[in-house]
């Protein structure tokens, strides 16, 4: 996925294939896409990381929230199976 213009067409598709799957509707899954990609491109800005991890940082956010966690608990889960 490259991560250029906030309304790439193929990038808002994508993203709201996601939210579909997630159970938004088709009209709110498109505006969510779009948002989530202003966002992302927002924080990048500001944070002056790249907009791909500010995006997974958010797609990570909506994953907790729906699970009822926290980002925090969802990455330390994650890093349980990783060695060094």
């Amino acid at each position: 996925m490259t991560m250029g213009d906030v309304d790439d067409p193929s990038e808002v598709a994508m993203l709201a294939r996601l939210c579909i799957q997630w159970g938004a509707g088709e009209a709110q899954a498109v505006v969510m896409a779009r948002q989530l990609l202003k966002r992302a491109g927002q924080l990048a800005a500001k944070r002056g990381t790249a907009r791909e991890e500010e995006l997974r940082y958010l797609l990570e956010l909506v994953v907790a929230g729906r699970s009822g966690g926290s980002v925090e608990d969802r990455l330390r889960s994650q890093n349980l199976g990783e060695t060094d």
